[in-house]
């Protein structure tokens, strides 16, 4: 069969490559005669839709443009240039939705375009793939310009006929009625949401009544099934396993929710002071050898797009506070499979980008997650037994907090290991039973 994975964003964002190529490996286990087209979050002349995509490119048997893809400056870097690439845009994929006449497809799109919107609409079944990008956090105009672009492909899908699936999402927040209305029209036709956790059904109305309950089923995060290849899974760091060896990621969260200067900077001055003084109490009172990875080294220059400043930024008050040889921030373009052979060598690991924590425990490493986005972090760990209590909210940080979990986790580290081994088998069997029911049209 014909499968186009939708919504494929970047390599330097190693937990969604990670959900694309385990959503590939999932579909090659069962149909040994797949073709899988993938779709980027990027323009035909966007450097990140040519360049961001090396890694994930070698799980697809093609990679196209996306389907409603981000704007960005054609002329300078200004706001009003991106704009003005917006409104080209629209009107392009709104003409779309409207005509099926393939004469506005060669007045508007471009040659790989085309051919990518033939590979889609000729799919036999259409995946719109794993994380949390079906939202809108306020009522803006950028929120709900977003939320459109996100939800393009469904309409477009929509409009064609075409069987689409959700796979491992978590969905949600959707603020506003408009955007909450956009949402159900567009979700309407979905032949089967399969959610990766249950919290955003209970947390958001929104989501709870954009179907009835049957059109929802509750599955793992598909990165949970990333299956290692030799050829990709090599590196060139080398840990001392005979040492306590702690994994860390660090997000460079903005608070951005937070309208008064003064308590945004007291939140990300407690985030980061509740980091160094565990790292401290790690290196001190546990003789522990603490790993910084990069989870996320996107080029997009916003916070919470990129991992590079703060790692190196807490790495560098490390040194200064004496802790240089103790840690060590491993700075490289690592691949998905990398990253999670390196977790494997990790006694604990305590990460805020929830993939590096789904890495980690997939190898059967005892985790904690900071949670800083969404329903997500809460529900996927809720559902592995004995991982419940191993969340913390990012705005409910604080130095006795962290140090109180990391010390329940030390105690309870070699018990959970073995939990660890029975549910990855668990969740890996769920994930094969969901593809299943799409690849055979069961749902």
């Amino acid at each position: 069969m014909k499968y186009a994975i939708t919504h494929c964003y970047t390599d330097h964002n190693k937990g969604d490559a990670a959900i694309i190529i385990s959503t590939t490996q999932l579909i090659r286990n069962f149909d040994d005669h797949a073709t899988i087209n993938m779709f980027s979050t990027f323009g035909p002349n966007d450097e990140q839709f040519h360049y961001e995509h090396d890694f994930v490119k070698k799980f697809s048997d093609n990679m196209y443009p996306g389907i409603f893809y981000q704007p960005r400056p054609v002329i300078g870097k200004s706001d009003a240039s991106r704009f003005l690439h917006l409104i080209w845009i629209s009107l392009k994929f709104v003409i779309l939705l409207i005509s099926k006449n393939s004469f506005f497809q060669f007045l508007f799109f471009t040659k790989l375009e085309r051919e990518g919107l033939k590979a889609f609409l000729s799919s036999d079944v259409i995946i719109s793939k794993g994380g949390s990008y079906i939202t809108s956090q306020n009522k803006s105009l950028r929120q709900s310009i977003s939320l459109f672009s996100m939800l393009y492909p469904f309409l477009l899908a929509k409009r064609y006929g075409k069987k689409m699936y959700i796979f491992s999402q978590s969905l949600g927040p959707v603020v506003g009625k408009l955007n909450q209305w956009l949402t159900k029209k567009a979700l309407s036709d979905v032949k089967k949401i399969f959610l990766r956790e249950d919290v955003c059904l209970n947390e958001y109305d929104e989501i709870r009544d954009l179907r009835s309950p049957e059109a929802f089923e509750i599955i793992p995060d598909s990165a949970f099934y990333l299956l290692s290849n030799p050829e990709y899974s090599l590196h060139n760091l080398k840990f001392d396993i005979k040492k306590f060896n702690v994994g860390l990621t660090i997000v460079d969260h903005a608070f951005k929710y937070i309208s008064d200067p003064e308590k945004k900077k007291e939140k990300i001055d407690l985030y980061k002071k509740a980091l160094i003084d565990n790292i401290e109490y790690l290196v001190q009172e546990k003789n522990a050898l603490v790993h910084i990875f990069p989870q996320v080294i996107s080029n997009n220059s916003h916070l919470g797009h990129s991992d590079v400043r703060i790692s190196r930024e807490i790495e560098n008050i490390c040194a200064e506070m004496g802790y240089g040889e103790k840690v060590t921030y491993h700075y490289g373009d690592f691949n998905p499979m990398q990253l999670k052979n390196m977790y494997s060598k990790m006694d604990i690991f305590i990460g805020t980008r929830l993939h590096s924590v789904i890495f980690a425990l997939s190898s059967n490493v005892p985790s904690i997650n900071i949670a800083y986005h969404g329903t997500k972090s809460q529900g996927i760990l809720k559902s592995l037994n004995g991982f419940k209590e191993n969340v913390i909210s990012i705005d409910e940080i604080n130095t006795e907090v962290l140090k109180n979990r990391i010390d329940e986790l030390l105690i309870n580290k070699f018990n959970l290991r073995a939990v660890l081994q029975k549910e990855n088998l668990r969740l890996n069997t769920e994930l094969e039973i969901a593809i299943n029911k799409i690849l055979k049209g069961r749902e």
